[in-house]
């Protein structure tokens, strides 16, 4: 299970996530989808511990990278 709790994310004055909050249950597929320039490779990156963030993020794997994947288009 992955716990996201109020995840935020801004560059300078730029706001690129906002408060996110969501389960991602084990054994399913989660899918993110978006515009570009929605925050999803940052949204990605946060929780891959691969940016700094506000917020937590609740798991038993450490670390998480190595647990998810995902793929850019």
């Amino acid at each position: 299970m992955i716990e996201i709790k109020d995840l935020s994310k801004a560059y300078g004055k730029i706001q690129v996530l906002k408060s996110i909050n969501q389960v991602f249950e084990p054994g399913k597929t989660y899918g993110i989808v978006g515009e570009n320039g929605a925050g999803k490779t940052t949204f990605f990156k946060c929780i891959a511990g691969m940016e700094l963030y506000d917020g937590d993020i609740i798991t038993p794997f450490d670390p998480l990278k190595n647990h998810i994947g995902f793929f850019r288009d």
